[in-house]
């Protein structure tokens, strides 16, 4: 099924108004455009200039009712219009964008990977009635924007939202299976007002997810951004580290970012990043910066999540760290009852240690690293 062609049968852009061949239709539907852009308008300046304080939930309240009426007036126009008809757009731009990166940073905060993921996703997806989906009005709102010219896409860096968009792409690979296509169908069955299964609200949403990124990425703002906030080397680690099968989309999407922004982000802060962190660092570097930057979001890992065995692994390990005459000595943690069947790896180790000798003289760190060691 057509999932995008399902999407624009029923309505779902909300931009189509105009898309008749009747002119005195057309002609209706202009006048109606314009009465909304008017009402936008009005909306947008008792949200900047209020009569009395508004609290932050106020305030968020009144920019997601803007949210359906701006991606109805602008659904279906030019993208020169923006600054063009509205001339708060950017103002406008930078509260939708801060919006957004707080809402996921809400959602991620003090929570494991897998449940962060689970809450963005849940936000974000479209929901039976899209004016009442407020994550995916808010994402359909910035892919509109983003699309607009360059100035807007820099209010939209400075808000930090390619970068906060870069760490949900990677969170995304601990999205838990979705349930059973026969249970989808059950639940469609029961409730008749569910217009996509959720297999397709995922789908939907990782196509308009990577629309937004790639045409973030079309820039070289965003792509320095990524790279001053060490947040390139996700995408990296995204290609290249495993996933399950049922997450393969993310991956794709990760691909796709990185070829938008190899073809237009690749400034000479870029470029000396990928050489310096990307190139030269070793793996395993890498890889935990990939993990501690997710803190960012908040993201920490929930001492409920270990399980008593984790808890005997990681007790042996610390009892195992020792000082002696000069020296660390760490005692590494194995599966005792399988470590006799396991094959020699001398060789593998061989190369990883010559690996490290060759990064630490690139790095003239060889002396230091033998007085700790």
């Amino acid at each position: 099924m057509n999932i995008m062609r399902k999407w624009w049968g029923s309505g779902g852009r909300m931009g189509s108004v105009g898309d008749c061949g009747d002119p005195v239709n057309s002609q209706a539907a202009q006048k109606h455009l314009a009465l909304g852009l008017m009402h936008l308008k009005k909306l947008f300046s008792e949200y900047s200039y209020p009569t009395h304080p508004l609290s932050e939930p106020e305030k968020e309240d009144k920019l997601y009712n803007m949210l359906p009426l701006f991606c109805k007036v602008f659904g279906s126009s030019p993208t020169c219009d923006l600054q063009e008809k509205f001339a708060d757009v950017l103002p406008f731009t930078q509260h939708v964008s801060k919006l957004m990166v707080t809402e996921i940073r809400r959602r991620a905060s003090n929570q494991s990977t897998e449940a962060a993921s689970c809450a963005i996703v849940r936000f974000l997806e479209i929901e039976s009635c899209e004016e009442s989906s407020n994550g995916w009005m808010l994402l359909s709102a910035l892919n509109l924007l983003a699309a607009g010219p360059p100035t807007l896409i820099e209010v939209m860096t400075a808000a930090s939202l390619p970068s906060t968009l870069v760490k949900c792409l990677y969170l995304f690979f601990d999205l838990p299976e979705d349930e059973s296509p026969a249970a989808n169908v059950a639940d469609q069955a029961d409730n008749n007002a569910t217009e996509f299964s959720s297999s397709e609200r995922r789908i939907l949403l990782q196509k308009v997810f990577v629309q937004l990124m790639v045409r973030l990425c079309s820039h070289v703002a965003p792509a320095e951004e990524l790279a001053r906030k060490d947040d390139l080397t996700l995408l990296f680690s995204a290609i290249t580290s495993w996933c399950p099968q049922h997450n393969a989309l993310w991956r794709k999407s990760a691909a796709e970012v990185l070829m938008t922004l190899s073809r237009h982000g690749l400034s000479q802060p870029v470029v000396s990043y990928i050489h310096k962190h990307i190139l030269e660092d070793s793996e395993v570097d890498n890889g935990l910066e990939h993990l501690f930057s997710l803190e960012s979001l908040g993201i920490k890992k929930c001492e409920k999540e270990l399980v008593s065995f984790d808890k005997e692994q990681i007790d042996r390990f610390r009892e195992g760290i020792s000082f002696d005459n000069g020296f660390y000595h760490v005692e590494l943690p194995w599966y005792t009852d399988k470590i006799d069947s396991v094959p020699s790896n001398h060789f593998v180790s061989l190369k990883v240690l010559d690996r490290t000798v060759e990064y630490l003289g690139k790095k003239g760190l060889i002396d230091k690293y033998q007085e700790v060691f």
